[in-house]
């Protein structure tokens, strides 16, 4: 039996029947549910979406029943359920005595998990084997507010011999076994004593976890970098339209319509930038909030959960944060949306062409640069050559502004190589010099 006991928890309900969890099974989002309560989703369905988090759950070969088992919430459940007995009002019968129907039962034993009438309660404190275990008075309100109620973990057993204790952990598969699966099912895969790998595992965990801190300061920052941006990009849409106004007071009458025209363009670029940098946004905070909840819970696996009880969802939590480190990887955490809106406004030539006055700029549009000079394909090794990049807005017009951030890599066709990254020079006036030696 495992000595360590805990605290109850609040969460020992399922989320989907919302009574004490019956045989809990953790899906690979880490949410847990009666396995009851899954099958019964699961019917006439290929798939499962978890009823919490909404997001589709890969369930094995096996079905529902092949999914971990969460000992956690199991214990939660079993503490749960004798403690709404203990604060009950219901007679309770003496698990000890024959004497069911005369003795009232008085005391609950945390250690054996059995109801004592007040005569048994009596011997279980005088005999050796039970003198030092904890006994709790029925029906006192103290066990409400105490949150050190505990009682002791029960050995789990074995899902495929019913009659064996779990006591090994197979590496290879990642679950719990008992002797008899260590000679059959599992016969050459690594494993080692549960008490004795926990260890091992719990760091293997840790490290896992380590790496979160780093991805979600990434996020943070991107996040911070992205609200930074809107601002900017609502700053420079105020300068914008200050300058639209000064340039239209002069000629108001004549060109009210084109005003309004330019303003309207100025603020369906302001927004569908922030509407961008705001979805940008909403998925950082998306990953680092699962990042959040998938830390904390494994957190908590390492540090509260028993070795058995850590080790049970052990696999699945350390797919879960594979599979975030993956989507991390695949984020992009640079703003999506530049900061540029650029007005071209010359009040004098307003007059010789109204209908042409006034051009609204979201920034360059990569799609739409293009080369100039391409000599490129004649270059000799060791010899410096270089390429000039004329850039162009979305609408495919002349893109008369500096400060995009530019890049250019030159690769050979058909090659593994890395690319050759050139060096380039801002002329400030929508063309890039760029440079490379091969």
């Amino acid at each position: 039996m495992e000595s360590n006991a805990v605290s109850v928890s609040t969460t020992a309900h399922c989320g989907i029947c919302s009574e004490l969890y019956t045989d809990p099974r953790m899906l690979s989002c880490l949410h847990s549910f009666c396995c009851k309560c899954l099958q019964k989703n699961m019917e006439n369905k290929e798939s499962l979406k978890c009823p919490t988090c909404e997001k589709e759950a890969s369930i094995p070969e096996g079905g529902v029943l092949a999914l971990p088992k969460d000992l956690r919430k199991s214990y939660e459940a079993e503490v749960a359920s004798y403690e709404k007995k203990l604060t009950g009002k219901d007679a309770l019968i003496c698990d000890y005595c024959m004497n069911r129907s005369g003795n009232a039962t008085t005391d609950f034993c945390c250690e054996c998990c059995e109801f004592l009438c007040k005569t048994c309660s009596e011997y279980h404190k005088l005999w050796r084997k039970t003198s030092n275990h904890e006994l709790v008075s029925i029906g006192k309100e103290k066990v409400l507010s105490n949150a050190k109620f505990q009682i002791k973990h029960q050995p789990e057993f074995c899902q495929r011999h019913t009659d064996q204790v779990v006591k090994f952990y197979c590496v290879t598969c990642m679950t719990l076994i008992c002797r008899d699966c260590v000679v059959k099912k599992h016969a050459g895969h690594e494993y080692d004593d549960l008490v004795d790998i926990a260890e091992k595992e719990k760091a293997d965990l840790l490290t896992s976890l380590a790496s979160t801190a780093e991805a979600k300061s990434k996020l943070s920052d991107a996040l911070a970098l992205g609200d930074k941006m809107m601002q900017q990009v609502q700053a420079k849409q105020k300068s914008v339209e200050e300058d639209i106004k000064r340039s239209f007071n002069e000629i108001r009458q004549a060109l009210c319509n084109r005003e309004e025209a330019l303003l309207a363009r100025a603020a369906e670029i302001s927004v569908g930038k922030l509407a961008a940098l705001r979805m940008q946004g909403e998925e950082l905070k998306a990953m680092l909030d699962e990042l959040d909840k998938t830390s904390e819970m494994v957190s908590t696996a390492t540090q509260a959960y028993t070795p058995t009880e850590m080790l049970s969802v052990k696999g699945v939590m350390s797919t879960k944060l594979k599979q975030l480190f993956e989507q991390f990887e695949s984020i992009l955490l640079d703003p999506c949306k530049s900061d540029t809106i650029l007005s071209e406004l010359n009040t004098a030539s307003i007059l010789e062409n109204i209908s042409k006055h006034g051009v609204v700029y979201s920034g360059c549009y990569p799609a739409n640069s293009k080369l100039l000079n391409i000599s490129i394909h004649r270059a000799v090794v060791g010899k410096k050559r270089e390429i000039q990049i004329s850039t162009f807005d979305a609408n495919d017009n002349r893109y008369p502004f500096g400060g995009e951030r530019v890049i250019a890599e030159l690769k050979q066709v058909g090659s593994n190589d890395p690319p050759l990254v050139a060096n380039v020079v801002d002329n400030k006036d929508g063309t890039y010099s760029a440079s490379l030696t091969p």
